[in-house]
């Protein structure tokens, strides 16, 4: 092994994208060839790389079944480090690569994917996935990680720059590391942006099957994640609660919020700074922040008495920046002409009117900037999800759901939920138990891929009974994961799963379509093409008994954890 160091001047234009040239346009288009192109370089233009496909060439699923050992896309990378608590493992996927495979046959396809360039912020602003934490004790020294892929590549190449290039927009200087051997240990240092880009020899082609580049990106930053997982360790009742994680100021670790799902509870928004968590206690659960504009304000209130607190984050620690209050005055409730509650309005103790009070807010807390987690609990965008402790705990310790390697199987037959539970289980899986809203989506996307838009499908979701029968049930529905230590409660951890529920389920009962009043024990989960999501319903466990017309319609989701 021998590694050769030098300094290079990138353009922030220039994103490591390996052989693509489509980056200036936003992406990357798949290509495919058979095995006369093989000759053909990853230099293609983008005209060439946007060519229909060859007719000779196999589909992607015939080509699958002839090869199953063969990738089609780049492995992970595995970082494996470890402290006193085990074995600490970081994997990271490709954004930018090319990637050549045997379809069978003597054909190839390949394909080439343009991510973003290893210096956009963006790319850390969800600072789960792209992030290599650093533990406490190592924070002043170098740290090695064992290197580990799938397949291991022939060569890497590494790229190296302070975090501070981030906001150096137009050029940064990169430190470059090249290895014409894959070296079992790499070095990484605290604060800094990191590229790996690796590479599988195409004259190794006949002997793998495959051959191309990959590139990973990644942020050294300190040891938060373990720091969260510590305090909810020490958390009673974690498992009642909800979370997510907002950016407030300005560095790359986000604060976990803890939502106890009580006006009473409040919500706990903790931050660390230099492996010290500082917490701050909202009274009552609404608040909102300033995407890394170092602004939180709580504002809520009930019975005539309101507030607006602002704080900030300044030196690791929450600081209280101003505040104000409204509510009735000591007259207690008036009202105007139009029967509106007229308020008294307080800044800072100081009695001022309306106007003054928001304009005094505005200018330490611009609303029109805010980000109301709670606003888009029903249908949540990525950076606004709340999550129930166990995918929490995935999310800090492998930076992704527990769902992200699990894979699901979806089969069409007319049964009970009862049956579609058997069938499941004599498959080697469970019948769907569905937990983030990242696995939804995963669901979403298969259904539409697989063309089943119209069938409704059996989860693993239902009404718990006690052991008298109907008349004592829990008090609302559960997954049901065998992994699991105990079902979870669908309606109590209202953020993180309320939100799969359409319209005005659970409605517990139901008409059927001959007029008779129903109960509804179990779960389905239906297509809604007119938004392009899935939902829940609850269904009597005999469905067709209740509603024939579903005949034909039903279907159950198997679930299958990582081999």
């Amino acid at each position: 092994m021998r590694g050769i160091k030098y300094k290079i001047m990138r353009k922030i234009a220039y994103i490591v994208c390996l052989s693509c040239m489509l980056c200036a346009s936003g992406g990357c288009a798949d290509r495919q060839m058979s095995a006369m192109d093989t000759e053909q370089t990853a230099d293609s233009s983008s005209e060439e790389q946007s060519e229909a496909p060859s007719a000779s060439v196999l589909p992607s699923d015939s080509a699958r079944k002839l090869n199953q050992d063969i990738p089609d896309s780049p492995p992970v990378l595995e970082l494996i480090a470890a402290d006193a608590d085990g074995e600490i493992l970081h994997e990271f996927s490709c954004a930018n690569y090319s990637w050549n495979y045997e379809i069978g046959d003597g054909m190839m396809s390949g394909a080439e994917a343009c991510g973003p360039s290893p210096l956009d912020k963006d790319l850390y602003k969800k600072g789960t996935r792209n992030v290599l934490c650093i533990p406490e004790e190592k924070q002043q020294t170098e740290i090695g990680f064992e290197v580990n892929f799938a397949v291991m590549p022939d060569s890497l190449v590494v790229e190296e720059w302070g975090i501070d290039a981030l906001d150096a927009q137009n050029e940064a200087e990169a430190e470059r590391t090249t290895y014409d051997e894959v070296p079992s240990v790499l070095m990484f240092d605290m604060d800094r942006v990191y590229q790996v880009t690796a590479s599988w020899d195409m004259d190794k082609q006949q002997e793998r099957g495959f051959y191309g580049n990959a590139s990973y990106a990644f942020m050294t930053v300190e040891d938060w994640r373990r720091i969260y997982l510590t305090c909810l360790n020490e958390m009673e009742y974690a498992d009642s609660f909800t979370y997510t994680l907002i950016y407030v100021d300005e560095d790359y670790i986000p604060e976990l919020v803890v939502d106890r799902g009580s006006c009473a509870g409040g919500c706990v928004i903790l931050t660390v700074h230099d492996n010290v968590v500082d917490e701050l206690e909202t009274i009552r659960l609404n608040f909102s922040y300033i995407e890394q504009g170092n602004r939180l304000c709580n504002s809520d209130g009930n019975m005539g008495v309101y507030f607006d607190y602002v704080y900030t984050i300044r030196d690791g620690k929450w600081e209280y920046v101003a505040g104000g209050e409204l509510g009735d005055g000591p007259e207690g409730v008036q009202l105007d002409e139009n029967g509106n509650e007229i308020f008294v309005y307080w800044w800072n103790e100081v009695e001022v009117e309306e106007e003054e009070y928001y304009r005094q807010l505005n200018a330490v807390f611009p609303r029109e900037q805010a980000i109301n987690p709670d606003d888009h609990a029903m249908d949540p965008q990525e950076d606004e999800r709340y999550y129930i402790e166990n995918e929490m705990r995935s999310i800090l310790l492998t930076g992704d759901v527990t769902s992200a390697k699990h894979r699901y199987e979806l089969v069409e037959g007319d049964m009970t939920w009862e049956e579609a539970c058997q069938a499941c289980n004599l498959r080697g899986g469970y019948l769907a138990a569905i937990t983030s809203w990242e696995e939804l989506e995963q669901i979403k996307e298969q259904i539409v891929a697989e063309g089943k838009e119209d069938i409704s499908f059996w989860v693993g979701a239902n009404l718990e009974r006690g052991l008298k029968g109907d008349s004592e049930l829990s008090w609302g529905f559960h997954w049901i994961d065998p992994s699991a230590e105990e079902a979870y409660d669908m309606l109590a951890l209202f953020n993180a799963l309320y939100g799969f529920w359409i319209g005005d389920e659970p409605s517990y009962e139901g008409q059927t379509e001959d007029g008779r009043t129903v109960k509804e024990y179990c779960v389905m989960l239906l297509y809604r093409p007119e938004d392009d999501r899935c939902y829940i319903m609850d269904m009597p466990e005999d469905i067709l008994s209740a509603f024939p017309s579903y005949t034909g319609k039903i279907g159950y989701i198997c679930e299958y954890d990582p081999a």
